[in-house]
């Protein structure tokens, strides 16, 4: 992140606002990264608490992931639950042990 490129042959110097102003521009590819996730953000919020409840329930039974994973998939549905969203870290390790388990031959409902 941050700024990219200037023309030096501007006769304007560069300040320490547009500095500033820069680096709150975001590359293409970081878009697509920013979108990406508030897109895993919405998703994991609306498949809503049962959901998760009931892919933790499955897991637990089929003895699929250890014990801190499912218990992981628990603790989302309790957050949104409590219509709390989870934290970006939270959906990415959501990703990973979902990812994991279908990797596993579990078929998320």
């Amino acid at each position: 992140m941050g700024m990219t490129s200037c023309d030096k042959s501007d006769p304007r110097r560069i300040t320490k606002a547009d500095a500033a102003t820069a680096k709150n521009y975001l590359t293409e590819d970081e878009m697509k990264d920013l979108g990406l996730l508030v897109e895993q953000y919405v998703e994991i919020f609306k498949l809503g608490a049962d959901y998760w409840t009931k892919v933790c329930n499955d897991l637990s039974k089929e003895n699929m992931l250890p014990y801190g994973d499912v218990a992981f998939i628990g603790s989302i549905a309790e957050h949104i639950k409590r219509n709390s969203l989870p934290s970006a870290a939270q959906c990415k390790r959501l990703v990973k042990i979902v990812e994991k388990a279908e990797d596993k031959g579990y078929i998320m409902p």
